[in-house]
């Protein structure tokens, strides 16, 4: 008994996904039930529901394809097989339902042709104040594929990382999911740093570095989505945020990003061994990663800084890769080193 109680209950679930409603379904179902009905035999048999609603669901499933009326040789009514009839239904709603897919189509097509930002607040959005810091951090942190960065000064105090010398913890979460993080360092902004140990460690961990000489803005771009800009130039991020969503502005900034990006050489930042104990086999790294430090624009002193020996250590060191390039330029031996491929 239960089995059969089962058994209904997934037939009504099914015959509720072709539209029939209460009495329609039990009326249908009656009539599947005997090789053919008249509408005493039905009112007879489902005493619960009342003439006019068994005269309404027969006139609905005759007119539905699911039962044949018969006038000869009495007033009847039988089932028609379920293969044919609901299948057949199936296959008009499935045609109906492949018009429709096309419908949303084209009108997909004729939302996107219309411009939806008309407003500049609906392209731009100004943050103002230490919440500008705040905003930018959320952001960054919701990307999901990519982030882009030109990555230069002013910074703010309330990027305590920076100072201390250590990476972005945000980002190298970000790395962490597998998101791709691509930075771009100009000279200022390695200069800023007290040492090279946030720059290893970013790089380490899966960031893609290049570095230029000068680079016009600080820009975050992620996921193609968004552009995070400084509010004013050469004013940190906790003074305001320029927010910049989908339009022409940011296909121009994601361009410009592409192409320095292009022209950058990779930074290269690597332990080199200090004064008194130069190992011989890790003489060619050392030249190389001096060489990535001279193309970044970084001077004698800045280097000496970053890599913890003495200047006169990096001036020999300078002359050895010079030499080795036929250079005559501290300049002309990194970019020399970019060309011959060792950054």
């Amino acid at each position: 008994m239960t089995e059969t109680r089962r058994l209904v209950s997934e037939e009504r679930d099914v015959l509720e996904m072709f539209g029939l409603d209460e009495a329609q379904e039990a009326v249908y179902l009656t009539v599947l039930d005997l090789p053919s009905v008249t509408c005493s035999d039905l009112r007879r048999r489902r005493p619960d529901l009342p003439p006019e609603r068994i005269d309404a669901a027969l006139d609905h499933l005759e007119k539905n394809g699911l039962v044949a009326h018969r006038t000869t040789p009495h007033d009847r009514y039988v089932a028609v097989p379920p293969d044919i009839a609901l299948l057949d239904w199936l296959q008009r709603r499935t045609s109906a339902l492949l018009e429709a897919q096309s419908t949303i189509g084209t009108l997909t097509k004729r939302y996107q042709a219309v411009s939806r930002h008309e407003e500049p607040a609906a392209l731009l959005e100004v943050v103002l104040g230490v919440s500008a810091l705040d905003r930018w951090n959320q952001c960054l942190a919701g990307a999901n594929r990519e982030i882009r960065v030109f990555e230069r000064p002013p910074y703010s105090e309330l990027r305590p990382w920076v100072a201390a010398g250590t990476a972005n913890p945000i980002q190298m979460d970000l790395l962490a999911k597998g998101v791709r993080c691509r930075l771009i360092y100009d000279r200022a902004a390695i200069d800023a740093r007290p040492n090279l140990d946030e720059l290893r460690e970013g790089i380490e961990g899966g960031e893609e570095a290049r570095v230029v000489g000068e680079l016009p803005l600080r820009m975050t771009l992620i996921d193609d989505q968004l552009a995070l800009l400084p509010l004013r130039h050469e004013h940190p991020v906790s003074e305001g945020m320029l927010l910049v969503r989908p339009s022409p502005l940011l296909t121009a900034l994601s361009a410009l990003f592409e192409a320095v990006w292009q022209q950058a050489p990779p930074l290269i930042i690597d332990c080199i061994p200090g004064e008194g104990g130069e190992d011989p086999a890790r003489l060619d790294e050392s030249l190389v990663v001096i060489a990535g430090l001279l193309v970044a624009g970084l001077s004698d002193q800045a280097v000496a800084r970053h890599l913890g020996v003495s200047v006169r250590t990096v001036e020999r060191r300078i002359q050895r890769l010079a030499a080795a390039l036929g250079a005559k330029t501290r300049f002309q031996a990194g970019a020399l080193a970019a060309r011959h491929g060792w950054i």
